[in-house]
């Protein structure tokens, strides 16, 4: 049986079951469309579902990169905060501000693939997270309709600096889209010259599997690749999700001189697998968080907190019973194959598309 993710108690022994359920199906799902990435398709992968077949004997490997976008600069920290868009790390967050001054910073590694699993399954779960983490009066209604859950509902894409956010809601920050591109990396890839293919730069453009711009997507496809050429099938480990890896407080100092540890609350995920952190000081602090400098400068934008966080993914790995096959470019030809077959061409899994956008008035949240 899979755990929700954080282990947090969510769910009842029979929707654990139907979230195990749930993540076999896209875990196939995935497995079938990398089968289908060599050139003949191979009758079998190496990324495997590990909801259906479980973990015993795996070993976890923590993949970890840097939360805030590497497309952006420091001089970007604003234009980061105002676009959810730019987000796209693997990590969104929300800040809130009052007299000009941020007063608090939300940052989540929670996907909607699980919240419309709650849609589907018990929406008075999905409703009761909603009014405890962004604010009492969410309305069911206002979390989807007839044609399914709105990640980017009014309450889960605020664009008026609320503070908070369920979970994020940018199209490529799922679950799901973390699945295809680590199935998709999961094949030994070849030069023409049969050189083997190992950085994350020559991986994700011989196969395909994401942003090559990003901390992430590279990164993950060339230890997902490492992994295999070690002779493993991988797939990830439970409880499956996104984490908040660490947050590195080195830097951050308040105008008492006090620890920094206290701005910062972890409210959803247990001990080492954090889902969403709340930075903001305390009650009685005397100071708000803008007023907390880190490397001397005063924390003006979320951003600056991103930049000390990293995130993971946590794989897991199994001795398979058999090496992958290499793939030699440049048409992902199998070794060994008498050759292409005409007309081949690459099948890339598309995450579910959950995005419709609106706009919030300005609301603190409660939380």
């Amino acid at each position: 049986m899979m755990h929700a993710p954080g282990n947090t108690s969510d769910l009842t022994p029979e929707l654990e079951e139907k979230w195990t359920q749930a993540l076999s199906r896209d875990f196939s799902a995935e497995v079938l469309s990398t089968r289908r990435v060599p050139d003949p398709d191979q009758p079998r992968a190496w990324f495997y579902d590990a909801a259906g077949e479980g973990l015993a004997g795996t070993v976890t490997r923590n993949i970890i990169w840097d939360a805030f976008p590497k497309k952006m600069k420091q001089e970007n920290w604003g234009e980061a905060d105002r676009e959810r868009n730019l987000q796209e790390e693997y990590c969104e967050w929300e800040v809130a501000r009052v007299g000009g001054k941020v007063v608090r910073v939300t940052v989540t590694t929670e996907t909607a693939d699980y919240y419309d699993f709650l849609w589907k399954n018990d929406k008075n779960k999905l409703l009761a997270l909603y009014q405890q983490f962004v604010s009492p009066d969410v309305l069911l209604s206002d979390l989807g309709d007839d044609e399914g859950y709105n990640p980017q509902n009014k309450w889960n894409w605020p664009t008026q600096g609320r503070g908070a956010l369920m979970h994020m809601a940018q199209v490529n920050n799922t679950l799901r889209a973390a699945m295809n591109l680590s199935a998709r990396a999961s094949w030994p890839v070849v030069s023409e010259q049969g050189t083997p293919v190992v950085s994350e730069q020559e991986l994700i453009e011989a196969i395909p599997f994401g942003d090559k711009f990003r901390h992430s997507d590279p990164h993950i496809g060339a230890q997902i690749n490492e992994l295999v050429r070690a002779g493993n099938e991988v797939s990830f480990a439970d409880p499956v999700g996104l984490y908040i890896h660490e947050v590195n407080l080195t830097g951050f100092e308040t105008p008492d001189g006090g620890s920094a540890q206290p701005l910062m609350r972890v409210t959803r995920g247990e001990n080492g697998l954090m889902l969403r952190v709340v930075f903001e000081a305390p009650k009685d602090a005397g100071y708000v968080l803008g007023d907390v400098t880190i490397d001397g400068r005063e924390i003006r934008f979320g951003s600056q907190i991103v930049e000390k966080i990293k995130i993971r993914i946590r794989g897991a790995a199994r001795t398979a019973a058999q090496p992958a096959p290499k793939l030699q470019l440049p048409n992902l030809t199998v070794v060994g194959h008498a050759g292409p077959i005409a007309g081949k061409a690459f099948v890339f899994g598309q995450s579910p598309g959950l995005s419709r956008i609106v706009s919030i008035p300005s609301l603190i949240s409660p939380e």
